[in-house]
C-alpha cells in the first residue's frame, strides 16, 4: 500500500483505498434507494477496519480512518463509528 502518502499509517492508507473502491461508487445509490450498506459494511470489518477503536490504537489514527471514510459517505461511516465504539467498550469491559 505504498502510495507515497507520507505519514499516514497503514490503516489510514487502507481506509483511503477501501472508500475509494468500496464506499464512493455506491454511495449516491444507497442515499438514493435509503439503503443500509450491510455489504459494505462486512467488506470493511473483512478488511479490518472495525478495529480501529479496540484497545491499543490510537484515537488519532482511529479519527483520520473516519475521516478518510466520511469524505465518501457519511452516513456509512457513522454506522461504523457506532459499531466501532461499542465495541471498544465491550473489549475494555472484558466481554
Amino acid at each position: 500500500m505504498d502510495g507515497g502518502r507520507a505519514g499516514l499509517s497503514p490503516a489510514v492508507e487502507l481506509a483511503r483505498d477501501f472508500a475509494a473502491r468500496e464506499v464512493a461508487p455506491k454511495a449516491a445509490r444507497w442515499e438514493r434507494e435509503r439503503a443500509f450498506p450491510l455489504d459494505a459494511l462486512k467488506a470493511a470489518a473483512a478488511a479490518g477496519l472495525t478495529g480501529v477503536r479496540m484497545p491499543g490504537r490510537t484515537l488519532v489514527e482511529a479519527c483520520q480512518v473516519f475521516e478518510a471514510l466520511a469524505a465518501e459517505d457519511y452516513a456509512f461511516t457513522f454506522t461504523l463509528v457506532c459499531h466501532c465504539n461499542t465495541a471498544r467498550a465491550l473489549a475494555a469491559a472484558g466481554r
